[in-house]
């Protein structure tokens, strides 16, 4: 057997880093002669002309794969996993698919509150993910993967190279990345909650200024644009609680697959037990990520009804002076 290595592959034909899953076959072929593992990264979306016959590769390649995974249903889903094997797993692939969704910030520090709509910046990325391995090679396709995964990987997949080959080897050092970039989201929107309440409670912040009657004082406009800035970051909150709900379950997924997968191996396979307890080690923390992130959407709604009040109360001041100011 030849040495183990690493491809993060970015650029070559998505046809010739396929052709290390010609050896699904028990036969021998002169192309095995080492263990392969690889990550393909940044493959556009199928567009054009080559679409059909591209999809028609890959599913040679991976030929589990359901035809819905395709479909703009699964195409526009926050999460799912699915995956297929059979025994006995020396003579056969076993086969991974499932959808990742993530929305991460483009900029940092408060809304500009002169314009709050689309002050705030983020990126959606609609991730989509197949993978199959066999005890030679494992081989997985990352569609619309951040450049940030790629670069976090970059230093992280040559220090794996004993642990390679077989189910979900390549799903942990992949995942890993993405709890950092989930988590970089919720702590981006619970760190601007934090200082907009703080602004709310500073000192002389709730006093309305004095102003001709019937005109806005310059306080009121803030808050105003103030409110409308908690209600971009609520929209964000919203989509990020439904993010790490759908990852956490995803996760947990895998976690349960791979033991299934474990308890009918003959012999035992050592590496299956290590990978399903760190699946279950990174569902806890998409857990916990999940808690926060319906903790800062309390937070946000407090300061919200808050300024809500501040500027009711502001209207109701106003409309007083117009009023005195008509019975003069």
């Amino acid at each position: 057997m030849g040495s183990r290595q690493w491809l993060l592959a970015e650029s070559r034909p998505i046809r010739d880093l396929l052709e290390v899953t010609k050896t699904q076959t028990p036969e021998p072929l002169l192309r095995a002669a080492e263990d392969t593992s690889r990550i393909l990264t940044k493959i556009e979306h199928f567009q054009g002309q080559g679409r059909n016959a591209l999809r028609d590769t890959i599913m040679m390649r991976f030929p589990n794969t359901p035809q819905m995974f395709w479909s703009r249903t699964c195409a526009l889903h926050n999460g799912f996993f699915g995956c297929d094997h059979s025994l006995p797993s020396a003579t056969t692939q076993y086969s991974t698919y499932f959808r990742l969704a993530v929305k991460t910030p483009q900029n940092q520090g408060l809304p500009d509150y002169d314009s709050p709509y689309g002050s705030l910046s983020y990126e959606w990325s609609e991730m989509g993910f197949l993978s199959a391995s066999s005890t030679t090679w494992n081989v997985m396709i990352c569609f619309n993967v951040p450049q940030s995964i790629i670069t976090g990987l970059q230093p992280t997949l040559p220090t794996l190279l004993g642990d390679i080959l077989g189910p979900y080897a390549l799903h942990i050092p992949l995942l890993e990345q993405l709890v950092e970039l989930y988590d970089m989201s919720v702590s981006y929107t619970g760190g601007t909650v934090d200082i907009l309440e703080k602004e709310l409670t500073k000192p002389g912040y709730q006093e309305t200024e004095t102003t001709a009657p019937g005109a806005p004082s310059a306080s009121d406009k803030q808050r105003r644009t103030q409110l409308a800035a908690m209600f971009e970051i609520s929209n964000h909150i919203t989509h990020l609680i439904e993010t790490t709900q759908i990852a956490a379950e995803t996760v947990d997924r895998m976690r349960l697959e791979c033991e299934s997968y474990a308890a009918v191996q003959k012999p035992v396979n050592l590496s299956l037990a290590p990978r399903a307890r760190k699946l279950a080690f990174l569902h806890s923390m998409l857990r916990g990520l999940s808690a926060r992130t319906r903790s800062n959407e309390k937070e946000l709604a407090g300061a919200q009804s808050l300024l809500t009040n501040m500027i009711a109360q502001d209207n109701h001041e106003v409309l007083q002076r117009l009023a005195a100011s008509n019975s003069d």
